[in-house]
């Protein structure tokens, strides 16, 4: 049987679980209108300014890089709002000040200073009803929706990928 404190972290990471999808997904699709506007504008400036054009190849390799990206991008957008639903569904369960408040920080990305603000209660308050949120969710039973069946479904098309590759 865990104890408080590893339940109690384990809570924590798999809230904090649905931040880091979201980043993520920000960096891919920065990253790929970054590589995009290359393949706009493909000409460029040596040190005197005189304008050269890139070798051919390099347009092939960045339209290559551009669609791995979108894959990429693609199947990690599924996975995070798939994942998002699990969590909120789970953050539903809790009582009503509890769900609030785990909601605007996990999921909205607000600081307990804002939290405190919109919700009408002191900075202390938020922090409490953090805590107790966090142990209130803990004690929920494992997260077993639809991001688990598309994770189970990516690990089998993936595994017969390379099954067909040899």
């Amino acid at each position: 049987m865990k104890t408080y404190k590893e339940q109690y972290r384990e809570a924590i990471a798999e809230l904090e679980d649905y931040r880091k999808c979201k980043l993520h997904s920000k960096g891919l699709e920065d990253r790929l209108r970054a590589l995009r506007s290359k393949l706009v504008y493909p000409s460029h400036k040596d040190n005197l300014g005189v304008q050269k054009s890139r070798e051919s190849y390099y347009r092939e390799e960045l339209i290559d890089t551009i669609i791995e990206l979108e894959k990429d991008l693609s199947t990690n957008i599924v996975f995070s709002e798939a994942r998002a639903t699990d969590i909120l569904n789970k953050i539903n369960d809790v009582k009503y000040p509890y769900c609030q408040v785990l909601q605007y920080y996990y999921i909205d990305g607000m600081t307990f200073e804002k939290i405190a603000v919109k919700m009408n209660y002191c900075f202390r308050n938020v922090q409490y009803l953090h805590r107790v949120g966090v142990r209130l969710y803990s004690k929920l039973p494992a997260l077993k929706g639809r991001y688990t069946k598309l994770l189970l479904k990516n690990i089998k098309t993936k595994m017969q990928e390379e099954k067909s590759k040899n």
